[in-house]
């Protein structure tokens, strides 16, 4: 049985002839490498290329991720970077399901604007975060640079029905992110509140 870490050395190695079966791969790719074009035929080109035979596929670079799993769904999603004032949201602009059903394909694709669908605004107790209710399989994370106020305190996430966690600030290449106490990134989906403790 191969480790993750073997897997990568084994694909890139196809002389080594005998078909290995496991659902998580997981292969980074450099940034230039453009996911969105990716078909059920591109899968199983590479599955025959490499011999092997996968469950489930993840495929990731920074800003693209695509997945299918048994050959019967692919999911597609683009992220990028907007600005909201002075607040940096990593936002998921595009998000593509395809389906293959008795030799149907359909495809439902979804694109958020977040300059258009979010908006941030100083309350008494902290910060609002209002997402467009409309929109479909929104997500987005929040950042700041050094010297952003926001960065003045911790918080409390609220959402609208009342579930409540605590948030802390995280350094990251972009400046500063918010996490959860478990060191998860915090992403944002629908109208929240973020209020000081």
């Amino acid at each position: 049985m191969l480790q993750n870490g073997d897997v990568k050395e084994y694909v890139n190695n196809p002389d080594r002839g005998a078909t290995i079966y496991y659902n998580g791969w997981i292969e980074q790719l450099p940034e230039s490498f453009s996911l969105e074009s990716y078909t059920f035929d591109d899968l199983k080109q590479r599955q025959e290329k490499y011999n092997i035979k996968c469950d489930y596929i993840v495929l990731k670079s920074k800003f693209e991720q695509f997945s299918y799993s048994y050959l019967n769904y692919l999911h597609y999603e683009k992220w990028e970077y907007e600005e909201i004032g002075d607040v940096l949201l990593k936002n998921r602009s595009v998000y593509r399901r395809t389906e293959k059903e008795q030799g149907i394909v359909k495809t439902n694709e979804y694109t958020f604007n977040a300059q258009e669908g979010v908006q941030i605004e100083k309350t008494d107790k902290g910060y609002r975060i209002t997402v467009d209710p409309w929109a479909k399989n929104v997500e987005f994370q929040l950042m700041v640079k050094a010297g952003n106020p926001m960065l003045d305190h911790e918080y409390k996430r609220v959402w609208e029905d009342g579930t409540e966690r605590n948030c802390y600030w995280d350094e990251c290449d972009e400046g500063f992110r918010l996490e959860d106490n478990k060191g998860a990134i915090m992403s944002f989906s629908s109208t929240t509140e973020l209020i000081i403790r």
